[in-house]
């Protein structure tokens, strides 16, 4: 103590704990927290876009909760640090889906997972961006993969004026999901042929897996075509179009 302790190469964001037995991530702790109750889901709408809505009653632990992690099919989507709600307006958020969520303690202590209720429905089909997955794509298109982000971990994008892309699909409702940016710019959205829409996917911040359009429809089956107009928006930098997936509700 007379002299300190010296540490020499400390790497960027390395963390040391003095006296600090309960740190996080320690193996000390090795019971599990409890499981979240009242785990509930429903349609919602946040902010204009269109997603399924789950809550919870807090869980408790001996020593502190780190996160709720949520699930989605038995797959992690994504964790909360912070408070008991969460919204998924991802192109797979889908009240038919099995959504969970299991509470997980500073020692990485895992709870139960606990299933949420909520209303029945049919199952979507969702139509991922990726080549050979059901989207006829002419122009230039790149296609990425490994995306945690995004639905499926793929994206595809182009900024080539005239660029398309094309769904056939059955149902009565359909989504079109994009990821939205500062580069992002408009493209145009028709159905069976009729008069397009135009969408701007323009944001000051990046969001993944954002709702750009919808549209009711009879029941039967449809074509969707989505055409990269190469226009920016007035405060945007750039004219690319991200498509994320295309959603189908029975």
């Amino acid at each position: 103590m007379l002299n300190g302790i010296r540490i020499d190469g400390m790497l960027p964001g390395e963390l040391i704990y003095l006296n600090l037995p309960l740190h996080p991530g320690s193996k000390l702790d090795k019971e599990p927290p409890t499981a979240p109750c009242a785990v509930t889901k429903r349609w919602a709408e946040n902010l204009g876009f269109p997603g399924i809505e789950l809550s919870w009653r807090p869980a408790t632990d001996n020593n502190w909760i780190s996160y709720y992690e949520i699930l989605r099919d038995e797959d992690v989507i994504d964790k909360v640090a912070k408070g008991c709600y969460y919204f998924d307006h991802s192109a797979a958020a889908d009240v038919a889906a099995t959504y969970g969520v299991r509470t997980v303690d500073g020692a990485g202590n895992k709870s139960a997972i606990v299933a949420a209720v909520g209303p029945a429905a049919p199952r979507s089909q969702v139509i991922d961006d990726a080549p050979g997955r059901g989207v006829i794509y002419a122009g230039l298109w790149k296609h990425e993969n490994g995306l945690l982000p995004a639905y499926g971990g793929t994206v595809s994008y182009t900024n080539e004026k005239g660029a398309s892309a094309e769904v056939s699909f059955e149902g009565r409702k359909v989504f079109v999901f994009a990821k939205l940016g500062a580069n992002c710019g408009k493209a145009s959205i028709s159905i069976d042929e009729g008069s397009p829409e135009i969408v701007d996917t323009h944001s000051a911040d990046h969001i993944w897996g954002a709702c750009v359009f919808r549209k009711d429809l009879l029941a039967g089956y449809h074509r969707l075509r989505m055409q990269v107009l190469g226009e920016m928006s007035p405060r945007g930098t750039g004219t690319f179009f991200f498509l994320d997936g295309v959603r189908a509700e029975p």
